[in-house]
């Protein structure tokens, strides 16, 4: 039996730390549910991995 790696696992560990779902984050992005969720089945580029943390410190009233 394989084990299938996860992609983004530190995004995705954020995301539950803060309790956010994908469609609070897609909104602070500015795209939609369904593009965040493609996004985050492969590694993330550096522009969107960029785009997604700064959506999330954004949530998280971080910036």
């Amino acid at each position: 039996m394989r084990v299938k790696k996860v992609p983004n696992p530190d995004i995705r560990e954020r995301m539950i730390k803060g309790r956010l779902d994908f469609g609070e984050v897609s909104d602070a992005l500015g795209v939609s549910e369904s593009t965040l969720y493609r996004w985050m089945r492969h590694e993330l580029t550096a522009e969107q991995r960029q785009a997604i943390t700064t959506a999330l410190e954004k949530l998280e009233g971080v910036a």
